[in-house]
């Protein structure tokens, strides 16, 4: 395999890369530990509030992406099968936080728009919460499944009572 196609293969590596992290990173550190800590606070706070805004926040959040990308992903990559993978490595994780925050901004700040979406968003409004939730949120197994704890109002599922095993 020439470095072109290693790279490229090793950019959708790097991509998915990026969306198991962030899934491990929902799971555990934000929603598992239901409030218990700064990180799951502060994200819980998020769902509840639903803002996105260009802030500082965001910055720190694309330079940290950046760092991990350059410092771990490109260096680890080059090691085991040379540079073009490196680059190929860092370059999907970076960009693929890049589509995760293109989509969560897109969430929050796209307006509706058909009648059905400006429909749907009364509605959620009238219910103070959002019908639909990420895929990930309704992937769980039972055996790992924990209800909310009462200070927490859950507006990430659609029943807090998973359907089967």
């Amino acid at each position: 395999m020439g470095p072109l196609l290693s790279g490229l293969v090793a950019f959708g590596v790097g991509v998915n890369l990026w969306f198991l992290f962030e899934y491990l990173l929902h799971r555990f550190a934000m929603h598992e530990l239901h409030g218990k800590g700064i990180m799951s606070r502060e994200h819980l706070l998020h769902h509840v509030t639903a803002g996105w805004g260009f802030t500082s926040r965001l910055l720190l959040a694309w330079l940290g992406v950046a760092l991990v990308g350059v410092a771990a992903w490109l260096p680890l990559g080059t090691w085991l099968l040379g540079p073009a993978v490196g680059v190929g490595l860092a370059a999907g994780w970076v960009l693929g936080y890049g589509f995760y925050e293109f989509q969560h901004a897109q969430a929050h700040l796209r307006a509706p728009r058909n009648r059905y979406e400006r429909w749907l968003q009364q509605t959620e409004s009238r219910l103070a919460s959002m019908v639909g939730v990420d895929g990930a949120m309704y992937a769980i197994r039972k055996a790992l499944y924990v209800p909310p704890s009462d200070d927490i109002i859950c507006v990430l599922f659609g029943s807090t009572e998973p359907l089967s095993d």
